[in-house]
Order: structure tokens, then C-alpha cells, then sequence
């Protein structure tokens, strides 16, 4: 068993320390939509139904084959889309790359260390799939913002 995961989810909670605590509470929602439900979608159907992913090692909340702590740990990271998004300048295009950039090269470590397998999936796979979550995600922020 690892402690990896939960530890993973405590550093994701530093995601939301430059979020005021009101911008917190307007997309929570959000964040348990856009992160911890498409997470759990992502995952579950990455190592149930496709089966290019693989998790060997089992943390204390690992439910059908992966750790649910990784899926919850999107919630304070779509908050901080959110609020990082809604800012003036180049923060929205930042942040659009940037996630799914972070996303691969966290998932580099993860290949790295055994804590994830791919099974006929690669790193280019991992980015081109966040950025396209992270483009549908920015599009529905756009029209929430303009209503």
C-alpha cells in the first residue's frame, strides 16, 4: 500500500491558496463536476473499459482499480482553472496549456516511479486527452462568464 496518492491530494489542496475563499465557494460545483466526476469518468473507463491504464499499487481508498484520492484530486485543481481562467491577460491561455502540460509531465513521474502502467496509451495520449477536456471545460467557463 502507498500513501502516494493521499499525499497527492493534500499538495493539490495548494492549488487553491491564491483562490479567494469566495471565488472558492462560486465553483466548487464546478470543481466537483469538472474535476472530481470527470476524473472518476476518465479513470474509470482508462482502466475498467479501455484498459490502457493500470495502477499496481493500491492506496487506502482504491476503488475499481484506481485511487480514488487521484480523482478527487481535480477538485482544487478546476477550482483554480476557474478562477485562473476569469483572470484579466494571459492567464486563461496559460492555464488552458498549462494544466494538461503539468498533467504529462506529472504522469512522466508517475510512469517513472510504477505508480502507473500504460497499456498501448503514451504520454502524447495523456496531453492531447487533458487539453481536449480542458478546451470543453473553457468553453462552458466562456459561456457562464458572457451570461
Amino acid at each position: 500500500m502507498t500513501w502516494f496518492w493521499t499525499i497527492t491530494f493534500i499538495l493539490s489542496l495548494l492549488f487553491l491558496l491564491p483562490v479567494p475563499g469566495r471565488i472558492i465557494k462560486k465553483y466548487t460545483n464546478f470543481g466537483l463536476v469538472g474535476g472530481f466526476l470527470v476524473g472518476l469518468l476518465v479513470l474509470f473507463s482508462l482502466v475498467n473499459i479501455f484498459k490502457v491504464w493500470s495502477f499496481p499499487r493500491y492506496d487506502f481508498l482504491t476503488i475499481a482499480g484506481f485511487p480514488l484520492l487521484l480523482a478527487l484530486t481535480w477538485l482544487p485543481l478546476e477550482i483554480f482553472f476557474a478562477w485562473a481562467f476569469t483572470q484579466e491577460g494571459q492567464w486563461s491561455l496559460a492555464t488552458l496549456l498549462g494544466l494538461p502540460i503539468i498533467t504529462t509531465i506529472y504522469h512522466y513521474y508517475l510512469l517513472q516511479r510504477g505508480l502507473v502502467i500504460y497499456h498501448n496509451w503514451n504520454l502524447a495520449y495523456t496531453l492531447l486527452m487533458s487539453l481536449i477536456i480542458h478546451i470543453v471545460l473553457h468553453f462552458y467557463l466562456t459561456s457562464q462568464v458572457k451570461t
